[in-house]
């Protein structure tokens, strides 16, 4: 993947432990909005991250790697917009993990608004 700038800044962030709390990824379908969620997730739950960049050695990489992490969590928000999915989420926001963030990504999302009935 080419170090875009936008790659760069997201790559500094985690360096320098500068991350916020959510970021959103907008695009057309495969620019890799989700695979660079998942490379911000390993970075963020590295255990020995270098120059902002995850080592895909430690547990925490490996699991995420394995698709295995507690910390981190995929959800096609196309299928997954009910009362009770978001629940479901915000119940697990409370459990622990090994790593140090918890990172959920919401996929997508556009097509959630598409089912969406108008209410009055």
């Amino acid at each position: 993947m080419a170090k875009t700038t936008w790659f760069r800044a997201l790559q500094g962030a985690v360096k320098n432990d500068r991350v916020v709390h959510a970021y959103l990824f907008s695009g057309p379908r495969g620019t890799g909005k989700t695979t660079t969620a998942r490379i911000l997730a390993k970075a963020l739950n590295c255990e020995h991250p270098r120059d902002g960049d995850a080592c895909d050695e430690c547990d925490s990489c490996v699991a995420i790697t394995k698709g295995s992490s507690l910390g981190r969590r995929e959800l096609d928000a196309a299928s997954n917009n009910g009362v009770d999915d978001i629940r479901e989420i915000i119940a697990g926001a409370w459990h622990g993990t090994p790593g140090s963030r918890k990172c959920t990504s919401l996929t997508k999302s556009t097509n959630s608004q598409k089912q969406r009935q108008p209410h009055c």
